[in-house]
């Protein structure tokens, strides 16, 4: 097995050397406060102790490195990503920007197919450095979870946690840059001809508008560090399909499932029983935006023999002042905006 800072020296991109955490530095500094015992300085006893302005223990002590020395170098490393990673969002910013002015300017001028192929070049270009930065987002972020839990590992003073869970929400890690993903999934399905489906427009009879289909879904478990890459090969194929505005590559789905007291249809469903269904109520974006929510009721049906049967899903359109009224039964077919008709 490759340890890991030499994993981390190999997947480093040469070019952004500067930019990376100094793990071999990090590393040698644990190395010496081992040697000196200061990782073992803090004590329960020592904690809760008096204090005596007139001794000082420094004397008694060997030099080197304390568990503030390393602190403040892990701070100082945690800014120094910060500053890099700052400026390649920006440099992916500016890119995807300009890319997405080419790419007006061509469809205000007739969206030639010979003036597409340099403006292809500059989507795909903007999906490797999505790649690229996210990679060094994974590999700066492991090298502090590896240090940290290293000094913990030795440390009578513990601070892994804290450390990473400012790094999650103040630092580098911080920004999805889903906004990229959206703009570049937009472009290189108008460049390839295919139409672009979001927010209002995005209704149509076999997908979110639709009353009544057919389902077979294949689902697979992809890990966390795989989630980007498996999305950029997928839009190479098929656009993002949005059911709400915004820049962001995904929509918030909710439900809320109705079942008896003995939860009777929560456990058909787990157990795949023939004919199980669901009844739920389904909407799409933020809770604080809800104008129209779905009322669905799924079947799920097994093709043991290739006979053509297949899992379906009914439902129709209902708005949301509608909703209490409908679920109390005093909603009319005609009081429900046509949707219970």
């Amino acid at each position: 097995m490759v340890k890991f800072g030499r994993g981390l020296a190999e997947q480093r991109k040469p070019e952004w050397a500067e930019g990376y955490v100094d793990y071999k530095k990090l590393k040698k500094m644990l190395s010496q406060m081992l040697e000196n015992g200061h990782i073992q300085e803090f004590n329960e006893d020592m904690l809760y102790s008096s204090l005596s302005l007139a001794t000082s223990s420094e004397v008694l002590e060997p030099g080197g490195p304390r568990e503030h020395d390393f602190m403040n170098l892990i701070d100082e490393e945690i800014d120094k990503v910060n500053r890099f990673g700052k400026k390649l969002q920006d440099d992916l910013n500016e890119h995807e920007k300009k890319t997405r002015e080419a790419f007006q300017t061509w469809e205000s001028h007739g969206s030639r197919t010979t003036d597409a192929v340099q403006i292809t070049a500059s989507v795909e270009m903007a999906e490797q450095m999505l790649e690229d930065f996210e990679l060094y987002v994974n590999l700066n972020y492991m090298a502090f979870s590896k240090i940290l839990k290293k000094h913990d590992k030795h440390s009578t003073c513990p601070f892994r946690m804290p450390f990473l869970m400012r790094i999650q929400r103040e630092t580098f890690v911080a920004d999805k840059m889903a906004h990229i993903i959206k703009a570049t999934s937009d472009m290189r399905a108008s460049l390839e001809g295919a139409a672009v489906k979001s927010g209002a427009g995005a209704f149509d009879a076999n997908q979110k508008g639709g009353a009544s289909f057919l389902r077979k879904t294949t689902k697979y478990w992809v890990h966390t560090k795989d989630v980007l890459r498996v999305k950029m090969f997928i839009l190479k194929h098929r656009p993002i399909y949005k059911f709400t505005e915004g820049l962001s590559d995904a929509d918030l789905v909710s439900s809320v499932y109705f079942d008896n007291d003995k939860l009777e249809l929560y456990e058909g469903r787990l157990k795949k029983y023939q004919g199980a269904i669901a009844f739920r109520i389904r909407w799409y974006g933020p809770e604080s935006s809800i104008k129209l929510v779905f009322i669905e009721r799924k079947q799920h049906l097994e093709d043991w023999y290739g006979d053509g049967e297949a899992s379906s899903k009914l439902r129709f359109p209902l708005p949301e002042e509608h909703v209490v009224p409908y679920l109390v039964g005093e909603l009319t077919p005609e009081g429900g905006g046509g949707g219970l008709k």
